[in-house]
């Protein structure tokens, strides 16, 4: 079941069969950090090890690479339409088609990143409701939080055209 931001997480339900117990005591427990066996300092880091064990994110030193990244990219995605002000079926669109997207077929050396991907797949998603951002429109006529946010990340005009052209040929909503 994916996570909903509007409603809180179920904290009696287990992520996996062999789930972490937490006990309300250890929040205001107060280790010594020479003696913790797991090497560390804070009860919440301590946690915070056994549920990415438990979501298989890590296994000991190493960690699954792929989760991470997309976890991360997800993130930055909601951050973007945080910023952009979209709305939740906005928000919820374009984070599946930003999280469908092969983002390594997209990006090139010193150009196309995630942040302007995810810029671009909430222009495509906030135009259906009437939002409109177009790299060719003049500034006057394209959302001002569009131009705004990507005044703000500096990126050239030439880059603008070609990551737009790109998502829009590969989002399908």
């Amino acid at each position: 079941m994916p996570y909903d931001e509007d409603h809180a997480e179920p904290l009696t339900e287990p992520d996996t069969p062999n789930a972490t117990k937490f006990y309300g005591y250890d929040a205001s427990a107060q280790y010594d950090s020479t003696h913790r066996l797991d090497g560390t300092e804070k009860v919440s880091d301590h946690y915070s090890r056994l549920a990415a064990y438990n979501t298989g994110i890590r296994n000991g030193k190493w960690g699954d690479n792929e989760i991470l990244r997309q976890q991360d990219n997800l993130a930055l995605f909601d951050a973007i339409a945080s910023q952009l002000e979209l709305t939740h079926y906005q928000h919820s669109r374009g984070r599946q088609a930003f999280s469908d997207l092969d983002l390594s077929e997209l990006s090139t050396p010193g150009g196309i990143d995630a942040t302007l991907c995810a810029v671009m797949v909430a222009a495509v998603v906030a135009r259906e409701d009437g939002r409109m951002y177009h790299p060719s429109r003049d500034e006057n006529t394209n959302d001002g939080q569009f131009v705004a946010l990507l005044s703000d990340l500096g990126y050239s005009e030439h880059l603008l055209h070609s990551c737009y052209g790109k998502v829009l040929n590969r989002v399908h909503l």
